[in-house]
C-alpha cells in the first residue's frame, strides 16, 4: 500500500466539508461522519494496485482527480506514496481553484 498523506490544504477543506453538512443539518456527528468517508475513500485509492482517477494536467502537472459523492478528491501519485491535495466540491470553479499560488497548482 501506498504511504498515505494529506496536504494541509486537503485537511482544511475535510474539516469545511464537515462543518457545513453539520450546520445545514444540525448535526455535526454527521458532518464528520461523512468526512470520514472521504478518507476511507482516500485509503483506498491508497491500497488500490492501479492508480485510479483521471489524469488533471490541465488544472496542473500530475494532478489527477477522483469524483466521490459529489466532490472530487485531487491526488498526485507514485509507487510509493498517494498525496492528497485537495478536496473540492465537483460544481466548483475548479481552473479558478487552481489559480498559481493555490496549493493545488504546486
Amino acid at each position: 500500500m501506498r504511504k498515505l498523506i494529506y496536504r494541509r490544504a486537503a485537511n482544511r477543506d475535510l474539516k469545511g466539508i464537515a462543518d457545513f453538512i453539520g450546520e445545514n443539518s444540525g448535526d455535526f456527528d454527521a458532518g464528520l461522519a461523512f468526512a470520514d468517508l472521504f478518507r476511507a475513500q482516500c485509503r483506498k485509492l491508497a491500497a488500490s494496485p492501479i492508480i485510479l482517477g483521471r489524469p488533471r494536467d490541465d488544472l496542473a502537472p500530475g494532478l489527477r482527480g477522483f469524483l466521490f459523492r459529489g466532490y472530487i478528491i485531487f491526488f498526485r501519485c507514485s509507487e510509493e506514496r498517494l498525496e492528497i491535495i485537495n478536496i473540492l466540491h465537483a460544481r466548483r470553479d475548479l481552473a479558478a481553484a487552481m489559480a498559481p499560488g493555490d496549493d493545488l497548482a504546486q
